[in-house]
């Protein structure tokens, strides 16, 4: 199971709270599949973490969500099969929540992304982010002022990898700014007005070249 230290500011003292969601599954090995912890900015923010758990007859991915810092935590919810893993959740200011992992879909396993605008009560049906027919793993999900930044590795060519990142605008940053969106193959990200319909002055992308992405979020 997972499990929650929380440290005062002065890192003097930590306490162990317990594990989150207290599955009870026991396993002697590394099952690489861990989980993630996040809250919006705020003193009295809620806790949101995914859980991975591996218990005969109840494995998966589980959100739960704590209002007391990590004291109790909610009932497990599970929002992914037992065949998930390498999960991660981040929090906007206005307390979407969202979440990626690794997970099969129609068109093989890939890169996941599900969310909640009602703080985890209910979610988004998953939707891929990563190319079919590629081997992704280790995804990172990070909020900012505009969305959730998402990144994660792939297998280019035999056993090089190359890390891949999206940025999935809030539906109020498109009402707000309108801004056009767009992503290096490469992997680089840039967020610009004066990009619309003007490809001669797009920034130099070695090798790649830019897409339009405009991804939001429902």
């Amino acid at each position: 199971d997972m499990r929650l230290v929380r440290v005062t500011a002065d890192g003097k003292s930590w306490r162990n709270l317990g594990a989150v969601g207290a599955f009870g599954w026991r396993f002697n090995g590394c099952p690489h599949c861990g989980g993630g912890i996040a809250s919006s900015s705020g003193l009295i923010s809620p806790l949101h973490s995914v859980v991975w758990s591996g218990k005969e007859n109840s494995s998966g991915l589980f959100y739960l969500r704590s209002d007391d810092l990590g004291e109790h935590w909610s009932a497990p919810l599970r929002i992914a099969d037992g065949q998930s893993r390498e999960s991660d959740i981040a929090v906007l200011s206005e307390g979407w929540v969202g979440v990626v992992y690794v997970g099969a879909s129609g068109e093989g396993e890939g890169v996941q992304f599900i969310s909640s605008a009602d703080q985890g009560k209910s979610w988004s049906p998953p939707r891929r982010l990563s190319a079919p027919r590629l081997v992704t793993d280790h995804p990172r999900i990070v909020s900012t002022p505009a969305g959730f930044s998402v990144f994660w590795t792939e297998n280019i060519h035999r056993l090089r990898k190359c890390w891949r990142c999206i940025l999935l605008l809030s539906l109020k940053e498109i009402n707000q700014k309108h801004e056009n969106v767009y992503t290096c193959l490469g992997g680089d990200i840039v967020v610009n007005r004066q990009l619309a319909g003007a490809g001669k002055h797009w920034p130099k992308c070695p090798k790649f070249g830019w897409k339009p992405i405009r991804q939001t979020i429902h």
